[in-house]
């Protein structure tokens, strides 16, 4: 019975850490190019905004004939990017649309030119262009904290003035006293609108963000920040892509086929182990 035990807890705690490690890699790409070649980690969205109304997905940037084609206005997050000569590609995640197009999502990599891009403005944009402005305001702070109740909804926004929203928190009667406790920005930015955020690099999973004079708003203010080039109509391209060869894949599945194998076995030894136990 003792070893039964131990293999049920072995499973159990095998099964956490598969889900910890999906968790860890879900958003690294596992490709042919970047692994042979040393590039940079980006880390930003880039939107397609080609004078052609589309760029070419390539299987890495010293391909000829692209694997795909995306409409402009199509936002990639680029994780990688690799100079070759002056021209600097991004590495990005893609799927197939029913009509083939490419669009952003899980099952496929490849490189877009970023000349036929521009970086979408981020919270990164916003620290680089506005940091110098931010201050200590320990009012703002305190407002915040005695503001703080159970049943709210904590709203994250990708910048101040923003018009999305990147996450939410909510605050119940396990959690209030520990955001008090740990929330508590030392830098504040004051905006056009005379609203007080904070900037959190990280806590419990949420970034970007945080209104502290509006903190569960889903509605607040949008301001329009950065400098946006001129603006291309998508098109859609008359050639067909070239055929990708194989070995196209994402870190997340092929770590996945590897982590189900170990469950496999694991399932196997445990069954077996069931087997004997009933025959004895």
């Amino acid at each position: 019975m003792r070893r039964l035990i131990q293999i049920i807890v072995a499973f159990c705690f095998l099964a956490c850490l598969i889900g910890t490690a999906f968790a860890d890699v879900l958003y690294v790409p596992d490709d042919d190019f970047l692994r042979s070649h040393p590039s940079d980690y980006e880390g930003r969205s880039y939107i397609v905004n080609a004078a052609s109304g589309y760029t070419g997905i390539y299987q890495d940037p010293e391909q000829q004939e692209p694997i795909a084609y995306a409409e402009n206005d199509s936002a990639f997050f680029v994780s990688y990017i690799y100079l070759n000569g002056s021209a600097a590609w991004g590495l990005v995640d893609w799927t197939d649309l029913p009509d083939g197009k490419a669009q952003p999502g899980y099952g496929k990599t490849g490189w877009i030119l970023l000349s036929d891009c521009y970086r979408r403005y981020d919270s990164q944009s916003f620290l680089e262009e506005y940091g110098s402005q931010m201050k200590t305001d320990s009012a703002a702070v305190q407002s915040f904290q005695e503001f703080l109740d159970v049943g709210q909804e904590l709203q994250f926004y990708a910048f101040p003035g923003s018009d999305r929203i990147t996450s939410t928190l909510p605050v119940d009667e396990s959690s209030i006293e520990e955001i008090r406790d740990y929330l508590v920005p030392d830098q504040v930015f004051t905006d056009e609108n005379g609203l007080a955020w904070c900037h959190i690099g990280y806590f419990w999973g949420r970034r970007d963000w945080l209104c502290l004079s509006d903190p569960t708003n889903k509605e607040l203010p949008v301001v329009s920040r950065g400098s946006i080039p001129v603006r291309y109509p998508a098109e859609t391209p008359s050639m067909e892509p070239a055929s990708p060869s194989t070995g196209q894949h994402t870190g997340m599945m092929s770590l996945a086929g590897v982590l189900v194998a170990v469950l496999a076995v694991f399932s196997g030894a445990l069954i077996y182990f069931l087997g004997r136990k009933k025959h004895t």
